[in-house]
């Protein structure tokens, strides 16, 4: 939604086509909706692939063209991540996790109940550290 607020527009690829489609609808978004497979093949013109799935959970990866140095944002983090960030700097990707997202929306959570914003800085390199410990 924030990127479709930006202006973006929007591809929204799934393996499930009927989800896709459903997410658009129910966010109110206008996006273009296409199968992974199809979504896969347009994103060496993408500016931006920001991967939702789960496959990395299960050690699984997707076949991502050549990125020519654009931004692939995975929202798992850790071991989660790992194979799927690996195989998109293979593929000239720029990587980041989500774990600097998941902080932000703790902040955020942590403002709205207690009117103290907590230093993400220092919050997320406590939380790389755990997670790194755990790999």
């Amino acid at each position: 939604v924030a990127l479709s607020d930006l202006g973006a527009e929007l591809v929204l690829a799934n393996r499930t086509l009927e989800r896709a489609e459903r997410l658009a609808q129910d966010t109110g978004i206008p996006a273009t909706v296409m199968s992974l497979e199809a979504g896969l093949a347009q994103a060496s013109g993408s500016d931006l692939v920001v991967n939702t799935l789960s496959l990395g959970h299960q050690g699984g990866v997707l076949d991502l063209p050549d990125g020519g140095d654009r931004p692939f944002y995975d929202i798992s983090y850790g071991k989660a991540a790992a194979a799927q960030q690996a195989a998109a700097q293979d593929r000239n990707w720029r990587t980041f996790d989500g774990l600097a997202m998941l902080v932000a929306q703790a902040a955020y959570s942590f403002e709205l109940w207690f009117g103290i914003q907590p230093d993400r800085g220092s919050a997320l390199a406590a939380c790389r550290r755990a997670v790194e410990a755990r790999a």
